[in-house]
């Protein structure tokens, strides 16, 4: 259990994600925190339903899921303001690097050498994710073939998601 433990509660993650996102519009124009917040709170329900024990680190990884890629906010800084190690690996698999291609960082964040529980919440909270980036009622330019990809990427997540979660049930 201590491995999820993130080391920032969940009030903290919220103050951190809405500095570090100030300014911030999503490609709708809507003031960017509005997207931390979905799925802050998409992967924590969909973590509880599988164990009471996941739901706050799912949490505070959804809300913190996009400081480090899109803010000046680093993993340092998050490790000064308490996050345990283990959650801090979290953070830099599910932060996209520049550059990075986007299949490569998929396959990195579904193949981390990680205990079950914490790769679950992780790969929970990027489904959460990029379910929240294939809404509808978010379209952006490119919003077809970006959809296509974000498919093929939450069928492969649905695969290790099932596999860990039965895992973890197991334990």
């Amino acid at each position: 259990m201590e491995l999820l433990n993130p080391g920032i509660d969940a009030r903290q993650a919220y103050d951190i994600a809405r500095v570090a996102h100030d300014g911030q519009n999503d490609l709708q124009g809507y003031s960017y925190i509005f997207h931390p917040l979905h799925v802050a709170g998409v992967s924590s329900e969909r973590l509880r339903a599988i164990g009471s024990h996941l739901s706050e680190f799912g949490y505070v990884l959804g809300m913190l899921h996009d400081t480090v890629e899109d803010s000046p906010l680093t993993i340092e800084d998050l490790v000064e303001r308490g996050a345990t190690p283990m959650f801090a690996t979290c953070m830099v698999l599910i932060s996209r690097n520049a550059g990075q291609v986007y299949d490569e960082y998929t396959d990195g964040l579904i193949n981390a050498d990680l205990p079950a529980d914490v790769h679950l919440a992780l790969l929970v909270t990027k489904d959460a994710d990029v379910e929240h980036n294939m809404d509808p009622t978010r379209p952006c330019k490119g919003f077809e073939s970006r959809n296509k990809r974000y498919s093929k990427t939450r069928a492969k997540l649905a695969v290790r998601i099932q596999e860990l979660m039965e895992e973890v049930k197991g334990a």
